[in-house]
C-alpha cells in the first residue's frame, strides 16, 4: 500500500519490534530484504496528529527535524532514525484513548470466539454465538472501561461501530495480526495447530495491550488509583474469562500484568520516556496498585 510520499507534522519514529513483525507479515517480499537482494528499507511508524498511526518502508526518508534532538542539532537531512516530539501521555484525545482500548479488545473476542470453538478450526467460528454467550461479561466490562476511561456515549458507540461483536469471519490474516506476525504466512497458516499458536499468543499480546490502554485511560481521565485499579483488574480479568481456553488454564490476569511492567511500564517510567514527569508517578502508582490487588509476584 502507498500512503503518500510527503508527510506534514507528523510524529516519525523508527518501527518498534512488533510494528516491524506487522510489516513483515503484510509484506514479507519487501520486509524481508537481505542485503545483496535489494536496497534497505527502513521500517517507519507514521503518527498523526489525531494519534493514529501508519506503518511504512521507505528506501530513503528525509526529514525537516526541529527543537531538541537526540540525534544530532536539526536541520533538514536523511536518515534511518528521525526525532520528532511525541505526544504525551497526557494529552491525548478520548476518541483516541478509547480506539486504544477497543482494538485489543477486539481481538480478545475474535481470539475468544475462535478459542471457544474447542477445535481450532476457523469454519466453525461464530462471532455471534459467542458473544451471545458472554453477552454479561462483554456489557460489564464496557461499563468498566466507559467508568474508567470517563467516556461519554458516542465514543462508547465506537466499539459497536467497529463490528467486533457482531457476526463476521475471524480469519487468519486477523490472528496474524493479533499474534504480531507469530506464523509465517504460509498455505498451512490458517490450519488448526497454526490458528491454535496464532491464538495464545496473542491473547497474551492483546491482554498485555489491553491492560496498557486502560492504565493510559484512566491517568488522561484523572481517576483515582485507589478506584482505578481495583476497576482496571476487574476488566483484566474478564478479558481473561473471554480468551478462555487461548491461556491453557495459565493465571492469564497476573501474566498480563507482569508482562505490562516489563514491556509498557519500565520504559514509561525512564527519564527519557514520552511520559510527563507528574504522569510517570502515576503509572508508577497503578503498577504497585495492581500488584496489590491482583496479587502479582
Amino acid at each position: 500500500m502507498r500512503l503518500g510520499t510527503r508527510y506534514v507534522a507528523p510524529g516519525l519514529r523508527p518501527a518498534d519490534r512488533q510494528e516491524q513483525a506487522t510489516l513483515k507479515a503484510l509484506a514479507p517480499d519487501a520486509a524481508g530484504a537481505r542485503p545483496g537482494a535489494g536496497p534497505r528499507l527502513v521500517a517507519l511508524a507514521i503518527e498523526s496528529a489525531s494519534g493514529g498511526v501508519g506503518l511504512v518502508l521507505c528506501s530513503r526518508v528525509r526529514a525537516l527535524r526541529g527543537g531538541s534532538d537526540p540525534l544530532g542539532d536539526g536541520g533538514t537531512g536523511e536518515s534511518e532514525l528521525l526525532w520528532s516530539h511525541p505526544p504525551r501521555k497526557w494529552d491525548i484525545p478520548e476518541e483516541i484513548l478509547a480506539r486504544s482500548v477497543f482494538g485489543p479488545l477486539g481481538g480478545i473476542v475474535e481470539i475468544g470466539a475462535v478459542a471457544a470453538t474447542g477445535t481450532w478450526d476457523l469454519a466453525d467460528v461464530s462471532v455471534r454465538e459467542f458473544v451471545s454467550r458472554r453477552q454479561g461479561d462483554i456489557t460489564r466490562l464496557l461499563e468498566v472501561v466507559q467508568e474508567v476511561g470517563g467516556f461519554g456515549e458516542p465514543v462508547m458507540g465506537i466499539f459497536d461501530d467497529l463490528g467486533y461483536a457482531r457476526e463476521h469471519p475471524v480469519e487468519a490474516p486477523s490472528l496474524l495480526l493479533w499474534s504480531s506476525g507469530y506464523e509465517e504466512v504460509s498455505d498451512r497458516f490458517d490450519q488448526p495447530d497454526a490458528v491454535r499458536r496464532m491464538s495464545r499468543v496473542g491473547a497474551d499480546l492483546q491482554l498485555t495491550r489491553f491492560l496498557d490502554a486502560m492504565v493510559e485511560a484512566a491517568i488522561a481521565h484523572g481517576t483515582d488509583v485507589a478506584r482505578g485499579a481495583p476497576l482496571i483488574a476487574e476488566a483484566l480479568q474478564i478479558a481473561v474469562v473471554l480468551v478462555g481456553p487461548a491461556l491453557d488454564g495459565a493465571h492469564g490476569d497476573v501474566t498480563a500484568l507482569r508482562m505490562w511492567r516489563v514491556a509498557h511500564l519500565a520504559g514509561l517510567l525512564l527519564p527519557d520516556s514520552p511520559a510527563a514527569p507528574e504522569a510517570r508517578a502515576l503509572f508508577r502508582d497503578y503498577g504497585h496498585a495492581l500488584d496489590a490487588v491482583l496479587g502479582a509476584p
